[in-house]
């Protein structure tokens, strides 16, 4: 089982308390690429096992062209990676994986 929660600290306490077998992240911040290459190297240095996670844009339109009580957004969050942007995001993904494949086996 992959626990996924954003924060590490809480991330690694509940691994080592209900015995997942990895952590990962649904949603980290805003933007793609800067929060979560930061989120990776923390997961990493925690020294658990981790599944990277690898969004391709954030796109709340749905949720803005059918609302729903709890949601208060609206499609001026939309973000949408440019080609390069992506294209280095997935480099940077392998290239991690790669080097520390002994925690991110998944």
């Amino acid at each position: 089982m992959v626990l996924m929660d954003g924060d590490i600290a809480r991330c690694k306490t509940r691994v080592d308390a209900i015995r997942f077998d990895a952590i990962s992240s649904y949603g980290i911040g805003c933007g793609f690429s800067i929060s979560f290459i930061r989120w990776w190297n923390f997961a990493i240095q925690s020294g658990g096992k981790v599944v990277i996670p690898l969004p391709t844009g954030w796109d709340p339109r749905p949720r803005s062209e059918h609302p729903v009580l709890w949601v208060d957004q609206g499609p001026e969050h939309f973000l949408q990676p440019t080609a390069k942007e992506l294209q280095n995001f997935f480099q940077s993904s392998i290239q991690l994986t790669c080097t520390n494949k002994n925690i991110t086996e998944a």
